[in-house]
């Protein structure tokens, strides 16, 4: 009783298989990584690891990991953050915030 059973399951399942595996499958549209990260940020955080930073080489790292993590889990976000802070010093400072 349990060879029947079992057999009808397994064929069963074979056959959900070979159905899923004939089907088209679309690929995942991932945006690219920003050209800003490997072009601009990543080389500035070389620079401050370099310079040491004032003892700040951890942080530093850390910082880059974050951008990184952001990168994986958004992809192009480096490239918005850069351009919004281009746009924002372009603007001028913001009154009671000034840049120095």
């Amino acid at each position: 009783m349990f060879d029947t059973w079992f057999s009808l399951y397994y064929t069963k399942t074979l056959r959900i298989l070979v159905f899923l595996s004939l089907q088209p499958v679309e690929p995942i549209k991932r945006l690219p990584r920003s050209h800003c990260l490997s072009a601009l940020v990543a080389p500035v955080f070389q620079e401050l690891k370099e310079q040491r930073c004032a003892g700040a080489f951890g942080s530093v790292q850390e910082l880059e990991n974050a951008f990184s993590l952001a990168e994986e889990s958004s992809p192009g976000i480096t490239d918005q953050l850069i351009s919004h802070l281009v746009q924002r010093v372009q603007r001028g400072p913001v009154e009671g915030n000034h840049f120095s």
